[in-house]
């Protein structure tokens, strides 16, 4: 792969760690993923330098018709039962959720209940090109779904701040440097938000078991 696409990659995966979106265990965007949503970008912008890939990455993904599945080509095999197919996925979150039916209806707070079995639904198919086929992203949820979007539009914000402060103060270098620092999870929210995500992890992580899907 050109160096712009490798050097892209490695920013983006910096980045992503940087504010915590990335680890598919709890949720978030896994090295796979991001790889394969680059290089739906390169497919696009073949000759796009390091930052117009980066730059691109976030325009595309933050205008992208989610649940729209990412594929870099079309299946090989039509219908094919080894294969990912948006059935297989929601059937698969479906019965994750099943055995708490009895949970989600006890909840009081019924806003939560639907907040939670919205986890079932499509959410963030990116699917692995080889046979079989996968998605990379499975564990993404709705929760963290929005999360991702929220960061990704933040990212671009700070992203286009970056060379407007650099050209002004002479220090480019310095302005990418704090970029790709991010701003970490524990910054943004309060002491009795992360109590909340905590026990909310837990129960998340009951409910959807780490698991390789189709």
């Amino acid at each position: 792969m050109p160096m712009s696409f490798c050097n892209a990659l490695i920013a983006l995966k910096i980045w992503a760690k940087n504010n915590s979106i990335y680890g598919n265990i709890n949720g978030f965007l896994n090295g796979a993923a991001l790889t394969l949503l680059l290089a739906k970008v390169f497919l696009f912008y073949p000759n796009a330098s390091t930052i117009a890939l980066i730059e691109r990455f976030f325009l595309t993904y933050l205008t992208w018709n989610w649940p729209t599945p990412i594929r870099l080509k079309n299946p090989e095999k039509m219908n094919d039962i080894h294969s990912w197919s948006i059935a297989k996925e929601i059937s698969a979150k479906e019965t994750n959720i099943k055995p708490h039916n009895d949970l989600f209806g006890n909840l009081r707070n019924k806003e939560t209940a639907t907040r939670l079995l919205n986890h079932s639904k499509l959410i963030m198919p990116i699917i692995t090109p080889i046979y079989p086929e996968q998605s990379a992203a499975f564990n993404v949820n709705y929760s963290t779904h929005k999360i991702i979007m929220k960061t990704l539009f933040e990212g671009l914000k700070r992203l286009r701040d970056v060379n407007i402060v650099g050209l002004k103060t002479g220090a480019i270098e310095k302005a990418w440097e704090r970029w790709i620092k991010g701003i970490k999870f524990e910054e943004k929210i309060s002491v009795s938000k992360r109590v909340i995500l905590l026990l909310f992890n837990e129960l998340f992580r009951s409910i959807f078991p780490h698991k390789r899907r189709h």
